[in-house]
Order: C-alpha cells, then sequence, then structure tokens
C-alpha cells in the first residue's frame, strides 16, 4: 500500500532516523541534502527511499536504495536481478555502462541496495530541447544495440524483464496520470 501524500514528510523524516542507524554498523550514512525524496520520485516510487549518502571508509559517494515496504522490497530485488542479468548477457554489455554494486543485503527489516554515485553536470530537463532530442535519439540508438531481437535473447531475458505490447504501454501510462492527478492507480 502506498504511503499516503499527506504523510509523507512525517514518514521519510521517521525512515531517515531509522535508516541512519541502520547504515552506521555496515559502513555508510546518509548525506543531510536528499534531493530524491520529492519531485517525479515521489511520485513514481514511493514504496522505497532513493537515498545519498557515503562509504565511511573512504568517503566515496553511493546511491542507497531502502525498502521497507514490500512493494519497494520488490522493486529493489527487481533491480537487482536486471542487473545481474544484463552484465552476464552478451547483446547489452559493451552498451550499458553500469555503476558500482557495492552492497547489496537486508538489515533489519530493510532491503539495501547500495551503487556507486554517478555525477551529472545538471538534470536532462536543464538542456536545450535540441541537445535534449539528440541525447534521446542516442540513448535509442543504443537501445536498439541491445534489442532482444533473436529468440535466444528473449528466452534469456523473458524470466527477468517484462515483454511489452501497446495495449501495456498505454495502462502504464493510465496509471501514471492517475497518480499524477492525485487519485489511486
Amino acid at each position: 500500500m502506498p504511503i499516503p501524500t499527506k504523510s509523507w514528510e512525517t514518514f521519510v523524516s521517521k525512515e531517515l532516523k531509522t535508516i541512519t542507524e541502520i547504515l552506521k554498523p555496515i559502513g555508510f550514512s546518509l548525506e543531510s541534502d536528499q534531493p530524491h525524496l520529492s519531485g517525479e520520485r515521489f511520485l513514481m516510487t514511493r514504496e522505497k527511499l532513493v537515498l545519498i549518502g557515503q562509504r565511511d571508509s573512504d568517503q566515496k559517494r553511493v546511491i542507497i536504495k531502502a525498502g521497507l515496504l514490500p512493494e519497494g522490497k520488490k522493486e529493489i530485488t527487481q533491480e537487482k536481478k536486471a542487473r545481474d542479468l544484463l552484465l552476464k548477457v552478451t547483446f547489452a554489455r559493451s552498451s550499458i555502462y553500469f555503476p558500482e554494486e557495492i552492497y547489496y543485503g537486508n538489515e533489519g527489516n530493510y532491503l539495501f541496495l547500495v551503487m556507486e554515485f554517478i555525477p551529472q553536470d545538471k538534470v536532462f530537463s536543464s538542456y536545450p530541447v535540441d541537445e535534449q532530442f539528440f541525447m534521446v535519439m542516442t540513448l535509442l540508438e543504443t537501445q536498439e544495440d541491445f534489442q532482444a531481437t533473436t529468440h535466444e535473447h528473449l528466452e534469456t531475458i523473458k524470466s527477468t524483464f517484462p515483454v511489452f505490447y501497446a495495449r501495456d504501454y498505454f495502462a502504464e501510462f493510465s496509471k501514471f496520470k492517475k497518480t499524477i492527478e492525485g487519485g489511486v492507480p
């Protein structure tokens, strides 16, 4: 069950305190500024928290995904499964840059996935429209390089990745639209 919007701030404040204490013994700490707790991140994945922190041993910046709720844990588990598969398949290995996975495991009632932080100069929407267009085209061309275009590829990925048809995209769009409009998907 998703967290109600009105109690999001209360939920986040409580969770940050708990997560901070859980992370200490495994060698991570959180930064004070957590930009992924609002905006589109809040709309898309309320069941898990995406946090910025550091590995205490060397101050390396990291992204920490923390799931307490079942849907959040499921999402983190699926991401880990997808990442592991893509690291193994030939048609994706040379096309995708994967941040280093630093930690994956259960601590307390939480599931954590910690990966290296990849800095970006600015967010996608702050680029001029023509640059956004060419960035998207480059990404689509890269995606074409690792499409599962053979039966062998499809067999390799179908138990990890969903196979979408047009009706599936329309259903997902409808759910997203309801979330943005404040309804329950």
